[in-house]
């Protein structure tokens, strides 16, 4: 799971933030607060980290000729957003930040007037999350008035955006979506996957396989698949059976990721061989449930992502993964093989978490802003140092 969306980016970015105060070694003050929107108030951390997220949005559509670890001749430049219409990279700045500090309020006042409470579990998690952030990037937090308070509060901010989808969507939520319904996304559109990546090179020189020897490795992993899909065959029946019964239905996604896992055990060796590498060891078979996105950035090569949607719940395929390796796919049933209320944190997730981000963002918007431009200009975005 993609658990931590909001401002995930800028805390990662945020790490060789420094300002051209602590790289002359004047004193670096900044406002307590530029403000608040709605009853959330504002900390200059706060708004430090949205316009750092806002600068890395626009550098991301920089042009090759235009430079963004100039920051200054960069913000006089425009860029042309996605299907939009070109802007002064000052002003996209600006737009973005003021966006970042919309979503920041609206989440903190919908996780309130929900009666959100992080678990002290979660509490726990952020704060050593913070910690760790602090121990490890210290000096460079500081230099830019980043304290540890901040960065827990951000932490928690981003398990709150995550809680807000159970207190919005969950089956005790605002506007609840019905287990038919998450079941029917979760099965036509995640893909619960058990699977064996195979490097085409040798793993001991890295030498690359030749096409006839792609050729040959992908003939003998069709032959693990079609081992699999022998000794498979009567729980294939059996789960479109009319008469079987709920507890059958349950055990059939686990006896087929057993077959899987002895078939790949038993023919890996010879698919390996053909470059004269040696199989893995132990257990070679993972397993994980993927949403379209995370479908489409793990198959980066022909119809890969489509073939394995077409796979029906049992069904094996040799598939390919990347210029670099071929996998041995299998699509289990997500909800027999794993239950809803295991998956059910994570189906919301795909299918609800783009829907509640912009609904966060419009009401963010709609909120009373009274912020003091002020002090937001003693935290120019001229003085942002990209490394």
């Amino acid at each position: 799971m993609t658990k931590h969306k909001l401002f995930a980016r800028a805390l990662a970015l945020v790490l060789c933030l420094t300002l051209v105060c602590g790289l002359t070694g004047c004193v670096f003050s900044t406002p307590e607060s530029v403000g608040r929107i709605g009853e959330v108030d504002i900390t200059s951390g706060n708004y430090l980290l949205a316009q750092y997220d806002a600068y890395q949005q626009a550098a991301d559509l920089a042009q090759e000729d235009q430079d963004p670890t100039k920051v200054s001749a960069f913000l006089r430049q425009q860029i042309t957003p996605e299907g939009g219409e070109p802007v002064t990279v000052a002003d996209f700045v600006a737009e973005k930040t003021q966006q970042n500090l919309d979503r920041y309020a609206a989440i903190e006042t919908r996780f309130a007037q929900l009666g959100g409470e992080l678990t002290e579990l979660e509490q726990t998690q952020a704060e050593a999350y913070a910690q760790q952030l602090m121990d490890q990037y210290g000096p460079v937090y500081e230099a830019n008035g980043i304290g540890l308070a901040t960065l827990e509060q951000f932490e928690k901010l981003l398990l709150k955006e995550q809680v807000l989808l159970d207190l919005v969507y969950g089956p005790e939520g605002e506007t609840p979506i019905s287990d038919e319904e998450l079941g029917g996304y979760l099965s036509q559109e995640m893909v619960q996957l058990a699977y064996v990546v195979i490097p085409l090179y040798n793993s001991q020189n890295f030498a690359p396989a030749s096409d006839d020897e792609k050729a040959e490795m992908k003939k003998k992993a069709q032959a693990i698949v079609d081992q699999y899909t022998a000794q498979t065959a009567a729980l294939t029946q059996a789960q479109a059976a009319p008469s079987i019964t709920e507890a059958e239905m349950k055990q059939i996604p686990r006896q087929q990721l057993e077959a899987f896992r002895t078939a790949a055990a038993a023919g890996l060796g010879e698919v390996y061989q053909v470059l004269g590498s040696p199989a893995p060891e132990g257990d070679p078979v993972s397993t994980a449930l993927l949403g379209h996105a995370s479908v489409d950035a793990t198959f980066t090569e022909g119809d890969s992502a489509k073939q394995l949607y077409d796979l029906a719940f049992g069904q094996a395929a040799v598939l390919e993964h990347s210029g670099f390796a071929m996998m041995i796919a299998l699509r289990l049933n997500p909800l027999t093989y794993q239950g809803m209320d295991a998956v059910r944190t994570q189906a919301l997730t795909d299918y609800k978490a783009a829907e509640l981000r912009q609904e966060l963002a419009d009401y963010g918007a709609a909120l009373p802003h009274d912020l003091d431009s002020s002090a937001m200009k003693k935290l120019p975005a001229k003085k942002i140092v990209t490394g």
